[in-house]
């Protein structure tokens, strides 16, 4: 039996500013979720109105000034069977999407699979992953020549039998 996780990032008060909305780190460690980013402070939970119309109100936004070769990642306390996530541009964009079997994303034996995104300018959301995860851990997003990325409704789902020392219930929606 598969727990489903749904979040889209509207449960936070978030401003329409980098300087003043929320940061994403840790924002979802309760679910086994967290956001980690290779420069600090560079994953938002952003109001909309500054990013895309297309997902009220808010949407995930990982920002730097770095436009050459940028990462972040999702890292989960457990295995994960499934997950997506919409994704957007504000201009060209190269993302790639590479789930991991181990936290140890630099070697590349643990890499699982990979997806590898073009988008266009003010392309509209789309939802990019996989359902056929087994024992993925970590999930990398790398993004090349931007310096804004826009996700949002992140699905992801796991095996009951790993979340036996979590107690909250199925299915999640925040």
């Amino acid at each position: 039996f598969f727990n489903y996780t749904f979040i889209d990032f509207d449960d936070v008060n978030a401003t329409q500013y980098f300087d003043t909305t929320v940061l994403a780190n840790s924002q979802y460690s309760s679910l086994g979720l967290n956001i980690e980013v290779e420069v600090p402070n560079t994953a938002y939970i952003l109001n909309e109105s500054s990013a895309t119309n297309e997902s009220e109100p808010n949407v995930l936004a990982f920002y730097s000034n770095q436009t050459a070769n940028a990462s972040a990642g999702f890292s989960f306390d457990f295995p994960i069977n499934s997950f997506f996530i919409d994704n957007s541009c504000l201009q060209v964009c190269n993302i790639s999407l590479n789930a991991y079997t181990d936290y140890n994303y630099s070697n590349i034996s643990n890499l699982y699979k990979t997806i590898n995104i073009t988008s266009e300018v003010n392309s509209d959301m789309e939802a990019y992953g996989w359902n056929d995860l087994s024992g993925v851990v970590y999930i990398q997003v790398v993004w090349s020549n931007m310096s804004l990325v826009v996700m949002d409704n992140l699905n992801f789902s796991t095996l009951y039998e790993y979340e036996e020392e979590f107690s909250y219930s199925s299915p999640h929606n925040y």
